[in-house]
């Protein structure tokens, strides 16, 4: 393997140029920010190993499909799951009381 030149500017030291981090395919278990941008749980996203967090990541293979929700889908599925729970929400039966029942 051929030695990358170093470039030598007057005045400043010689630096080698830095190597690119290993990227890492992750799933978020759960809700965290990367890279400027929210990542929902189930998103998956590439990374510098060296960013890795068991806290909220976990790897995949490579060959895993990148998947990031959007602000409008995370609404779209939020309202969705609202709907669904009303829809089969047990509700109380309605009172058979009288008024003169309740007020003696």
């Amino acid at each position: 393997m051929a030695k990358t030149p170093v470039k030598e500017i007057p005045g400043k030291a010689a630096t080698a140029p830095k190597a690119k981090p290993e990227p890492l395919k992750v799933r978020a278990t759960q809700m965290g920010y990367y890279d400027h941008a929210r990542r929902r749980e189930g998103d998956v996203f590439v990374i510098e190993a060296h960013d890795f967090s068991e806290k909220w990541m976990e790897r995949v293979a490579a060959e895993t499909p990148t998947q990031v929700t959007t602000a409008q889908q995370a609404l779209r599925q939020a309202h969705a799951e609202t709907v669904t729970q009303a829809a089969h929400a047990t509700r109380a039966p309605a009172s058979t009381a009288t008024d003169r029942d309740v007020l003696g």
